[in-house]
């Protein structure tokens, strides 16, 4: 179990507060609110911004010059504030809002192919884009009952917050501490 810090209370309050505003604002709006917050998160939080750079360096240090590095972790930070409003926004999404910004191709086809056989499906992503929003495009088709499988949050008001997100688009999540007969059903 994680220590106690006492500014998750604060951050989490700051975070509940953004889900406010965020789907209040129209999406568009919301997303330009969020690179220019992303924008500020890149300059504030200097241990995740290195972390970010040293990363990007190990991938791409002979392919990119140290600019280019910056900038692309640059982005990584408006990217990712860009998934936190669409993640806070997804309570309001349904089947017909969420597929007109994310493309799935052929792949629900795919599913209900596989699943016509009975037998069920495992299908596995890796954690690149909005994976949270990929679990509610494929779960809020009727056809397609499933779960998730994740890390529970270190701060529990987070991961009740988290699961409940999850939820509102129908994805249901199984604690990977949880148990393996869970998983497998």
């Amino acid at each position: 179990m994680a220590k106690k810090k006492f500014y998750r209370f604060y951050l989490y309050l700051v975070a509940r507060l953004a889900e406010v505003i965020v789907c209040l604002l129209p999406r568009s709006l919301a997303l330009w609110l969020a690179r220019r917050v992303g924008t500020l998160a890149y300059w504030i939080v200097s241990r995740q911004r290195e972390k970010t750079l040293s990363h990007l360096r190990i991938a791409f240090g002979q392919e990119k010059s140290e600019k280019e590095i910056r900038q692309m972790a640059q982005q990584v930070f408006k990217n990712l504030a860009q998934t936190a409003v669409d993640n806070l926004r997804s309570p309001k999404f349904n089947w017909e809002k969420i597929s007109k910004f994310v493309d799935v191709g052929d792949t629900l086809e795919i599913y209900k192919q596989l699943l016509a056989g009975g037998k069920g499906l495992i299908s596995i992503t890796a954690h690149i884009g909005n994976w949270e929003l990929l679990g509610g495009v494929v779960f809020l088709q009727d056809f397609l009952p499933g779960a998730v499988l994740g890390r529970r949050i270190y701060y529990e008001p987070y991961n009740r917050w988290i699961i409940k997100l999850r939820q509102d688009v129908n994805v249901r999540t199984i604690n990977r501490d949880g148990s393996s007969r869970e998983i497998l059903k």
